[in-house]
């Protein structure tokens, strides 16, 4: 395993978690050995404390700013793999528009000023959105079917699966509008983030 010789600036924001967020690796005595960082799989390399602390230092900053430069549109945090679109749609537009993430997820706040959140993905053929959970953390943070939008995404009705009526292609465009009706939005745009996190959404909210 080699030394990690690039400038930590210079690093993409993958590489960059990878060095942030390191492996303490022990000899066989359990003593320690150095700090191991995944960048890219499978690409491993050795890392030492000031690189360390330069990535975290580096992270916070492209966080912020990826924070402020899409500040009025709902941020996903995207959380699986991500995927090229699926061959088999000939649709230029609906290519485009689809979700390349097998799942993807976000915090936000509707028009009523409440915290909201909703996780959805993908189904095995890459092709129809599920959701898994859709929370309003003010009005009924116990319940993952907020205003029926799970049942609604999945085709549940009564307490069965409607396997007549056709899921939701993957798209922004649908998942924009699955957000806005069911969680009194109105927002107008989606980003995907490979950078950001839940948590860094939360405490956004919490602080502006």
């Amino acid at each position: 395993m080699n030394n990690l010789i690039r400038e930590i600036k210079n690093l993409n924001n993958e590489e960059l978690k990878g060095v942030a967020y390191v492996f303490k690796c022990l000899d066989s005595k359990s003593n320690f050995k150095y700090y191991k960082a995944m960048l890219i799989y499978p690409e491993e390399v050795i890392v030492n404390e000031a690189q360390i602390e330069e990535a975290k230092t580096e992270l916070a900053i492209r966080k912020e700013k990826e924070l402020q430069d899409h500040s009025d549109k709902i941020i996903f945090i995207n959380m699986w793999m991500s995927f090229d679109p699926v061959k088999w749609y000939i649709k230029n537009e609906l290519v485009k528009n689809y979700i390349w993430n097998h799942r993807v997820r976000a915090y936000f706040k509707n028009l009523d000023n409440e915290t909201c959140f909703i996780e959805v993905g993908t189904n095995r053929d890459n092709k129809k959105m599920r959701c898994d959970h859709a929370i309003n953390e003010i009005k009924d943070p116990e319940n993952n079917n907020y205003n029926n939008c799970y049942n609604y995404i999945n085709n549940i009705e009564n307490n069965l699966i409607n396997r007549e009526k056709e899921l939701f292609d993957y798209t922004k465009k649908n998942l924009l509008k699955l957000v806005n009706l069911h969680f009194n939005c109105n927002y107008k745009e989606l980003y995907f983030s490979d950078i950001l996190s839940c948590d860094d959404l939360k405490n956004n909210l919490i602080n502006k």
